[in-house]
């Protein structure tokens, strides 16, 4: 019994061989397939005859079709067309509506000159006391932080050439119907009061020539500080207004609106709050409406 189930074992041994060299024929670099679908010949092997046909119903079953390919063929691409952009998009003028009736001759709009603009509107110039001024009628504000008097008046002068290259003289066609100034405040530092007296004497003179109608002086402001600091504010703006009065310019008070405020003055107690900025605005206005 034991004998036999060794010469069993031998032949299924001898059988697992044979179909091993085979799969080793199969796969070895000498067989060659016929690229058109159908495997034609198999080089190797007593059974090859079923591999081939084994082949050959599996390729017809599935409908494979290999197709030889060069090498270092490039691939030919086609664009997409999508079937939407095949034809041009219509375009159309939205603003079509709001032209002018035909026949009726359209008129271009001519703005105004920049020097007849400036003869409209008023200047506002100063330090950062004017940061946020904001004036009812046209205005044009240039706030300078920590600007002296002698600053402001470097800056009119830059005004002044410019309008003179562009044709005009300063002195025959003032500039701007109003300017108002606020400065002084950062003069004050300077414990120097008699210069500075001088030097904004000369600036509001180099003003009034470059407005045709008033030149406005802003007073001063109240502002936190030592007894030193207090007496020389109320001394300056004194002065201000004495000055104005004597040359004919126009002065706004400001220290009453702000005088007992501290409301009206931001944490540094010199600049205004957005409260303040709204009554310097108006104190403005004001003097400006005045005939």
């Amino acid at each position: 019994m034991a004998c036999v189930s060794c010469s069993a074992l031998e032949d299924r041994v001898s059988l697992l061989e044979r179909r091993v060299r085979q799969l080793e024929q199969l796969l070895s670099p000498s067989i060659t397939l016929d690229m058109t679908g159908t495997p034609d010949s198999v080089s190797h092997g007593l059974d090859s005859e079923p591999v081939r046909a084994s082949l050959a119903s599996s390729a017809v079953s599935a409908e494979f079709v290999p197709v030889s390919r060069r090498k270092g063929a490039r691939k030919s691409k086609q664009p997409v067309v999508w079937p939407g952009l095949q034809s041009p998009l219509p375009t159309a003028n939205r603003f079509s509506t709001l032209a002018s009736p035909v026949g009726s001759p359209v008129r271009p709009r001519v703005s105004p000159a920049p020097a007849d603009r400036a003869k409209q509107r008023t200047l506002v110039i100063g330090d950062s006391i004017t940061r946020n001024v904001r004036l009812a009628s046209p205005a044009n504000v240039y706030c300078l932080p920590g600007a002296r008097a002698s600053d402001i008046e470097d800056n009119l002068r830059v005004l002044a050439s410019r309008r003179e290259k562009q044709g005009a003289q300063v002195h025959s066609t003032p500039s701007y119907s109003n300017i108002v100034i606020h400065v002084g405040t950062n003069n004050i530092r300077m414990k120097q009061s008699e210069v500075t007296k001088a030097s904004l004497a000369r600036t509001f003179e180099f003003a009034r020539k470059m407005c045709r109608h008033r030149l406005v002086v802003s007073g001063l402001l109240p502002m936190r500080g030592n007894d030193e600091v207090y007496s020389r504010l109320t001394s300056l703006n004194r002065w201000l207004a004495r000055h104005c009065s004597e040359q004919g310019y126009s002065f706004v008070d400001n220290w009453p609106s702000f005088w007992g405020r501290p409301d009206l003055l931001k944490a540094d107690g010199l600049h205004p709050t957005g409260a303040g900025a709204a009554i310097l605005s108006r104190n403005i206005d004001r003097c400006l409406r005045r005939v």
